[in-house]
């Protein structure tokens, strides 16, 4: 509003000024064909500031609904929704572990989600009983919840861990890079019709080539973000109570001694490679020394023309002869 009114004091000023032009271009004039210009002009002037007031207010009234449409549009389009891939692994007790990974099977398929792996191993304690894992991929948003049923269903829980990555940043680059290498393709792509010879079309062709397999890797990349943000994963592993409960014989506990047999295995192992490493680092050096002086102690002894001495037989043939002496 406050433009309008700039605008309309303007157009008084050209008013005035068309006037005053007017009053001097009929100076000499007589004055009753003077003032018929002079009113002419005014009329002209009117009509042109009338006009002009009009399309101000036209465009006033659109910027004004320009701003409010942009601001409804600010308000429809919210800030990038975050991308966040979210994974949890829990570890239970239950009473069946088979018959739970069933159940979590089906209940992770009537979410919409899926399996991704399931095993199956032997209990330590119980023939009849088996360990199960189950790998599940269930819509991020019923994350939480199927977290709470698995363990709903536990007889204990030994280990739970959940964990969020948040890739909002990657996924709008990549986003960004995409529309990018498909707006060059589409130019490239205009290209090929220009070309004059076959070189210039297989150069072309070599550029479409590139750029297509980089959307292809972009386009791949971003396709497993959103299928992972979309869908989180859950591990859940289940143990039988059998394997929890510890085999004990009157006061005797087996895995008391067990576990003690493997510690004492482990600290004598430990020992022994402990000794092979200083029997490495300073056994052998010595070693190596003893041998130099010894070979060193030969060749003197050699070179002064004695035999060398012997140390086998009895303590009289250990003694140095006469002639060894006398030399």
């Amino acid at each position: 509003m406050i433009n309008t009114m700039k605008i309309k004091k303007c157009s008084l000023f050209l008013l005035i000024a068309l006037l005053l032009i007017g009053c001097g271009n009929s100076g000499a004039d007589h004055s009753e064909s003077s003032s018929d210009i002079y009113y002419e002009n005014v009329e002209v002037v009117e009509e042109v500031v009338v006009e002009v007031e009009h399309e101000v207010d036209v465009k006033v009234e659109a910027v004004y609904e320009l701003a409010a449409v942009s601001s409804q549009g600010a308000a429809a389009n919210p800030v990038q929704e975050r991308v966040i891939i979210r994974n949890g692994y829990i570890e239970l007790i239950v009473a069946d572990p088979e018959a739970m990974a069933i159940k979590l099977g089906r209940q992770a398929a009537a979410l919409g989600g899926w399996v991704v792996d399931s095993q199956l191993s032997q209990a330590y304690n119980d023939d009849t009983r088996k360990r199960a894992t189950i790998t599940l991929r269930v819509p991020s948003d019923q994350f939480q919840a199927v977290i709470d049923d698995v363990k709903r269903d536990a007889l204990d829980i030994i280990n739970e861990n959940t964990s969020g990555r948040d890739v909002t940043d990657e996924f709008v680059d990549l986003s960004a890079r995409l529309d990018n290498l498909q707006a060059t393709e589409a130019r490239v792509q205009t290209f090929l019709d220009e070309t004059q010879n076959v070189e210039e079309a297989l150069d072309v062709n070599r550029e479409l080539s590139r750029l297509q397999e980089e959307i292809e890797v972009i386009a791949g990349r971003l396709k497993y973000l959103r299928e992972s943000a979309d869908y989180s994963s859950i591990t859940v592993s289940l143990i039988p109570d059998s394997d929890a409960r510890p085999i004990q014989i009157a006061s005797w506990q087996p895995q008391g001694t067990a576990r003690n047999a493997v510690e004492f295995l482990l600290n004598f192992l430990q020992g022994l490679a402990d000794l092979l490493i200083w029997l490495a680092i300073v056994g052998l050096p010595l070693l190596i020394v003893l041998w130099l002086a010894r070979w060193w102690l030969r060749r003197v002894w050699r070179a002064t023309g004695w035999p060398l001495p012997t140390f086998s037989g009895s303590a009289a043939d250990s003694e140095p002869s006469d002639d060894i002496i006398d030399a």
